[in-house]
């Protein structure tokens, strides 16, 4: 059996557990609806852009993982290509998730929160989750390095934080994060035979 063929089967499985786990984390809705009204009433004091640091924070890390630290080398960067592409890919179909379900927030739907994201900005999956863990496994493929499980623990806290704040059911988040790391290890996956044969052509040129 080929590598291709063998990535191939190996992303098939990733999509498989996406399809399966994505769309199981809607049953959760009543168990995580209660769950969200009883951290939202804690009122957890959440100071004011640290979502968005942590995000820009995980983003640079993936950027300075993909540089190297040290020196460019050219099959580091293409890892590092293929995992962007997949990151873009859980993006994209977050969204349109979003846009078949229409899933109503939870700051409207449960509780009225005035910072409440705009109508017809949908709640599942939680983008913000769907992205930062899509990002974390994005540099632990570049590295595979212990280190790097430190991108999930900022991730896991984007996700929280999205809870806290109001503007999440926690099974948005869970959802997201499925799907983060699923797409984004698929799309690898699929696109890994590429990395050798990539690399002596840019090394050559090099």
């Amino acid at each position: 059996m080929t590598a291709a063929r063998v990535s191939a089967q190996k992303a098939g499985i990733w999509l498989l557990i996406a399809l399966i786990l994505v769309p199981g984390a809607l049953l959760l809705k009543g168990v995580s609806g209660d769950l969200y009204i009883s951290i939202v009433e804690l009122d957890i004091p959440v100071p004011s852009r640290l979502t968005e640091i942590l995000m820009l924070g995980l983003i640079a890390a993936f950027g300075l993982v993909a540089w190297g630290f040290r020196r460019l080398e050219a099959r580091r960067i293409i890892v590092a290509v293929m995992a962007g592409i997949g990151i873009i890919t859980a993006y994209l179909l977050s969204e349109a998730i979003k846009i078949f379900l229409t899933q109503e927030r939870p700051c409207r739907e449960l509780l009225v929160l005035d910072d409440c994201p705009a109508v017809g900005d949908w709640s599942f999956p939680s983008n913000h989750a769907t992205i930062a863990f899509a990002v974390a496994t994005g540099i632990m493929i570049i590295t595979t390095n212990r280190w790097a499980l430190v991108a999930y623990l900022a991730a896991l806290a984007i996700g929280a934080l999205r809870i806290a704040t109001g503007a999440h059911f926690p099974h948005d988040v869970l959802g997201g994060a499925v799907l983060g790391i699923c797409i984004t290890v698929a799309v690898y996956l699929l696109l890994s035979p590429l990395t050798t044969p990539l690399t002596r052509r840019f090394t050559a040129r090099g």
